[in-house]
């Protein structure tokens, strides 16, 4: 007897949405605004950062972690970054990464070797860099070096996006790493037991969260032109709705999958650009994108569970079966 199987709602429901916001918005925005070169290149250059700060966090996600410092993480290795680039430009990137690394190495060893929550930690490390943002750059902005204004340039961007994605990818879908990383996701304590070094890979997740972070700051300094003590303010719930709205598992395990934060990233900057050019506010984009964060993961938790119980009532069908069969023979 054939097992049915069922449409696979949860990768296509993200590709839905995203495919509603665009047809509602050129609506009532007009399809010759949202679909113009010019804003769809600002799309994806207020997206970008939030794609490769989601490639990051994808990987505390996969494993059941929190990771909420991309924000404050945002502004303050984008400001060192450019205190750094006023010696060299050469030192922008690093002077970022070292910070962002070494945030990662912070809260992942917290976790793995202290077992703090988290979520906690990693709110409190938030508030602390929030602290350090409003020390450093609230009286006098950083400003980046004009040398790096090429990066901001949308094809180059497009191409650093395609060799990030495609490295990422490799790792964490074709590596023992990845797999290591997935497993402990569905199950911990199974992947302790087996010999693997759950501490080990935990703390290499949450490195590779905030490098991209601080990688996506650079990017993010070097576009809006300076940094003061409010970039990056709710940065990292928009990282969170672009995970979560593209289908990505909010306790993580096997059916993550990396490209959905680029779908979820355009869903919520179609959106936001929509809302703006419609002439909302602030605030009510807040409330909409609030509610449609909200219908997505209550829509994803019940298809969860009904794809669920198709599963244990296809398993009981087919050990009624097999039991019929046995009997009879």
């Amino acid at each position: 007897m054939k097992t049915k199987k069922n449409f696979p709602w949860l990768t296509v429901i993200p590709f839905l949405i995203l495919a509603f916001m665009l047809i509602i918005f050129g609506i009532i925005d007009g399809f010759d605004k949202i679909l113009s070169v010019s804003n769809l290149e600002s799309m994806f250059n207020q997206g970008f950062a939030i794609i490769v700060a989601g490639f990051g966090m994808v990987f505390a996600t996969t494993m059941g972690g929190t990771d909420i410092t991309h924000g404050a993480l945002l502004g303050l290795a984008g400001g060192f970054a450019c205190v750094a680039g006023g010696a060299s430009a050469w030192l922008v990137f690093p002077a970022a990464l070292i910070i962002g690394i070494a945030s990662g190495a912070l809260l992942g060893t917290l976790n793995a070797k202290f077992r703090a929550n988290t979520f906690m930690m990693s709110l409190a490390i938030m508030i602390a860099f929030k602290a350090l943002n409003n020390l450093f750059f609230a009286a006098s902005p950083a400003v980046p070096p004009a040398s790096l204004s090429f990066i901001n340039n949308t094809v180059f961007k497009i191409i650093v996006l395609i060799v990030l994605f495609l490295l990422v990818l490799f790792v964490y879908n074709y590596t023992p790493y990845g797999v290591y990383l997935k497993g402990i996701g569905e199950n911990e304590v199974a992947m302790r037991h087996v010999g693997i070094n759950v501490a080990k890979i935990k703390i290499i997740a949450f490195i590779i969260s905030g490098g991209l972070c601080a990688f996506a700051a650079v990017f993010n300094a070097v576009r809006i032109g300076a940094v003061d003590n409010k970039v990056g303010v709710s940065f990292e719930m928009n990282v969170m709705m672009a995970m979560f709205i593209g289908g990505i598992p909010v306790n993580g395990g096997m059916k993550s999958q990396l490209y959905k934060i680029i779908i979820g990233a355009f869903t919520i900057i179609i959106l936001t650009n929509g809302l703006t050019l419609a002439g909302a506010d602030s605030g009510l984009t807040q409330l909409i994108k609030g509610i449609v964060l909200l219908a997505s993961v209550a829509f994803t938790l019940f298809l969860n569970r009904k794809i669920s119980s198709s599963h244990e009532q296809a398993a009981v069908n087919q050990k009624k079966l097999d039991d019929g069969t046995a009997q009879a023979a």
